[in-house]
């Protein structure tokens, strides 16, 4: 019996959950970007490499160079035999050695999901102002974007791109229809419009993926990212206090010590972190 194949990708890195590794894996394979991070007999990102399990390559590949001496002669009919039977290049051991780490990595966690913590945040935030499925994961994939470096360093090995590459990327990573990205980060959108998320959406402007999405407001990542956010806005120890339409029709307001009240059509947020507050605009139902 053959002995089974041993996982060499991670999560290595305490910053990565699985579902970053998973769309770490997708980026490389299935959105392009191997193109740039696969060189000749090296990565581009010796880093990303080793959580995806494939760094061993390079030392492979520097065995191999030792190996081929020029200073051999080898005899012509060899030599027809050595064309005829050419070694794999370092990029083609490189994405079959991806696609096997990514089939053991899919074996290992066949249902990857957000951080704990960043799960419930995404689900209490979505109670309070009402945000749909597809929001709550454009959201969560820009929160681990901007606090997981690695999976920032993958996304960057697709070199700048464009809105409508973007969206393509998105569509791919997240599971999600084009159109429906479209209509969600649109200037028309609600997460645009509120200003939770923010897209460059210049038209033939390209940068990074990180910087053409991201949030809006820093305070508000490093809640949903890192603290709690209460289910209900009269919890005392609330983070984000909206101003939400109730059952009844009337507004919910929490109000801690030494916070004034503002009033607003739609949702108004208040994210304090340490002494610092900040509002974001209405999020209009």
């Amino acid at each position: 019996m053959m002995p089974k194949a041993a996982r060499k990708s991670g999560p290595h890195n305490q910053d990565t959950c699985p579902l970053a590794l998973n769309w770490m894996f997708k980026l490389v394979i299935d959105c392009g970007a191997h193109k740039n991070f696969i060189n000749h007999g090296h990565f581009s990102d010796n880093d990303v490499a080793r959580e995806l399990g494939i760094y061993w390559l390079v030392d492979a590949a520097e065995s191999d160079d030792e190996d081929d001496s020029p200073l051999t002669e080898i005899p012509p009919v060899r030599a027809r035999r050595s064309n005829a039977a050419r070694k794999s290049s370092f990029q083609e051991r490189s994405l079959g050695a991806l696609r096997n780490e990514r089939k053991l990595f899919d074996k290992a966690f066949p249902v990857p999901e957000l951080p704990d913590n960043l799960q419930a945040n995404l689900a209490n935030l979505a109670q309070l102002i009402g945000l749909d499925e597809i929001e709550k994961k454009l959201i969560g994939f820009c929160s681990l974007i901007n606090t997981d470096t690695l999976l920032d360093d993958c996304c960057d090995q697709l070199g700048f791109i464009g809105f409508n590459r973007l969206v393509r990327v998105l569509s791919t990573l997240l599971d999600i229809p084009q159109n429906d990205l479209r209509l969600r980060l649109s200037a028309e959108g609600r997460l645009v419009q509120s200003g939770l998320i923010e897209a460059n959406l210049r038209r033939g402007v390209r940068n990074s993926m990180s910087d053409l999405l991201g949030f809006n407001n820093k305070d508000l990542l490093f809640s949903v990212r890192h603290l709690r956010i209460p289910r209900h806005p009269a919890t005392q120890s609330a983070l984000i206090w909206p101003g939400i339409p109730g059952p009844s029709g009337h507004l919910f307001h929490g109000h801690p010590a030494g916070q004034s009240e503002r009033s607003d059509a739609g949702v108004a947020l208040l994210v304090r972190v340490g002494w610092r507050r900040q509002f974001l605009r209405p999020f209009a139902h």
